[in-house]
């Protein structure tokens, strides 16, 4: 690896390489150090190929590089102005748009609070790839995006078989729903112990949306296509394809499709084609632990008391399996009909593909402008999904957790990466001194690179009284918490709503914030003594709050 990244660097460097020889250079040398996360020097090669390569050809790739790559390394002004940059010298070009930047650039305005102007680029970014679609013997098809989370009309119009599309407009109207908590900010607590709303900005108030305001539709999809990682459905209609897409505009840049390089396209052609009746969507993102607890659970868990579901006959869950997927599986009893989707080895076709997606009734552009909805409120599920998925789950803990006594305090832990705490000794020491003040056990969750079971979860998180750590998927094990348990999140940067201040609000657990302790989202941090000291005074807040006492 070492030594073929000096031979690229030394073909850059030379002054007598040809212009194809030096491009072809510079993008195998940028492909090794992004698979490595090497930015600093993915940020000089970027640079090097806009001053240096002649022509606008897929210029926007490399400003696309520079950007995310300054955005990785925190450098937030410079990842906006390399995006305004990109947008700029394109106005001039004709018959190319800057694809690769518009992803970029509509972080910028969700960074700014334009959530309007980010969907509709995101959108436009969709239309140009999809614009180049080809179906599964890789012949053109051009495609229409029909994102199925968003509830306007256009989005099905030019559907031929649209009045298939919805089976239940409202699966809901069944469920009893408990009102989302009455705290409307997070708690901050001072050095000298006094209570606070926390008012860091507009995204930090605590909502959750109604039954009426956030509809759950149950989709069924005819003769579709499934390919790729992230699962991404299309249906074909003569010359014309129509793509499917959950979530939208939430996976951002997850689920672009891509396109087929000729030994890529050859390798998908030769795959067998699988054929399945009846499946339903578990989710597109099976690696991230946050997904499948916070979305995927509570889908299935709505499906199977679903009576449009139950009547379906031999159903599977088209899913990616893994560890964690088993064991939930599991948990359910479900486990037959999980259908392992392996799409290294085959190429996918579904007669009746199901999908449970949520939607907002309201006109979108009025929710954005007015800053009702975040990106992330199109996938967290309403009041009534989560509760019942929560109260499922909770249903399920083994008898001998439910006689152990609620007593400890979970610290959520990062081994590497983003959101690492660098110092974690003296927090894990002041944690240590909480929990023996007030008698209680400090256990710390993540601690193991094979990480924990889901009895081992379902322990430390039923028996917790409070949960404390930096922004990210261990809160979401507040699914097995018991009502009334203290979420203690350090927050993030750059701004956006937390998705756990949404599940705190819909599941009754106090919810705290510790601005002192701010970090960025993409980065490891290291705490300060005062945010070290926050924390404390935070955690005695809210063991106090939930009427214990320092031992004698």
């Amino acid at each position: 690896y070492v030594r073929g990244v000096e031979l690229l660097e030394e073909i850059i460097a030379m002054e007598d390489a040809s212009e194809p020889v030096r491009r072809k250079a510079l993008q195998l040398a940028l492909d090794v150090y992004y698979q490595h996360g090497v930015h600093k020097d993915i940020v000089r090669l970027a640079q090097n190929a806009i001053e240096t390569l002649s022509g606008t050809e897929k210029l926007h790739r490399w400003y696309g590089y520079w950007a995310g790559s300054s955005f990785q390394l925190d450098e937030i002004d410079t990842f906006k102005n390399v995006t305004r940059a990109c947008i700029k010298r394109y106005e001039s070009i004709l018959g190319e748009e800057p694809v690769d930047c518009y992803s970029h650039m509509a972080k910028v305005h969700l960074f700014e609070g334009n959530l309007k102007a980010s969907f509709d680029l995101l959108m436009r970014k969709y239309q140009i790839l999809l614009s180049k679609w080809r179906d599964h013997f890789l012949l053109l098809c051009p495609s229409v995006l029909v994102p199925l989370s968003i509830n306007e009309p256009e989005n099905l119009r030019h559907i031929p078989h649209k009045q298939s599309l919805v089976v239940n407009p409202n699966l809901t109207n069944e469920l009893t729903t408990s009102p989302c908590s009455t705290q409307q900010w997070p708690i901050q607590v001072s050095q000298t112990g006094e209570r606070a709303e926390c008012k860091e900005n507009d995204w930090d108030i605590m909502k959750c949306f109604t039954n009426s305001e956030q509809k759950t539709v149950l989709y069924r999809l005819q003769d579709v296509y499934v390919r790729d990682n992230v699962q991404l459905i299309y249906h074909k209609e003569g010359n014309q394809c129509y793509n499917y897409v959950s979530e939208f505009p939430y996976p951002m840049d997850v689920t672009f499709p891509h396109e087929f390089s000729q030994a890529s396209g050859e390798a998908h052609i030769s795959k067998p084609l699988k054929e399945i009746n009846n499946a339903m969507l578990f989710h597109y993102l099976p690696e991230s632990y946050h997904h499948i607890l916070v979305v995927g659970l509570p889908k299935l868990i709505l499906a199977l008391q679903s009576s449009d579901v139950q009547n379906i006959s031999e159903m599977k869950i088209l899913v990616r399996p893994n560890k964690f997927i088993a064991e939930y599986f599991e948990l359910l009893g479900v486990s037959h009909m999980l259908e392992a989707y392996e799409p290294h080895l085959y190429r996918y076709h579904v007669t009746n593909l199901y999908s449970i997606e949520w939607m907002f009734e309201h006109d979108l552009n009025q929710l954005f402008i007015e800053k009702q909805v975040h990106f992330a409120d199109f996938y967290v599920p309403p009041p009534s999904v989560l509760q019942l998925a929560a109260s499922t789950v909770r249903q399920r803990v083994p008898a001998e957790i439910l006689k152990k006594p609620r007593n400890v305090i979970v610290a959520l832990h990062r081994l590497s990466n983003d959101r690492a705490i660098l110092n974690p000794t003296y927090t894990y020491q002041m944690l240590g001194y909480v929990a023996q003040l007030y008698g209680l056990e400090l256990k710390l969750q993540g601690a193991f690179a094979d990480g924990e079971s889901l009895n081992d979860k379902m322990e430390m998180f039923h028996r917790a009284v409070a949960v404390v750590g930096v922004h990210g998927e261990g809160f979401s094990n507040m699914m097995f918490c018991q009502e009334g348990t203290a979420m203690i999140e350090l927050p993030v940067y750059p701004s956006k709503v937390s998705v756990y201040s949404r599940m705190a609000s819909i599941l009754h657990f106090p919810y705290y914030s510790v601005p002192s302790a701010l970090s960025y989202h993409y980065g490891d941090l290291t705490l300060s003594n005062e945010a070290i000291y926050a924390l404390e005074q935070t955690l005695y807040d809210a063991l106090h709050s939930l009427g214990l006492s320092k031992l004698n």
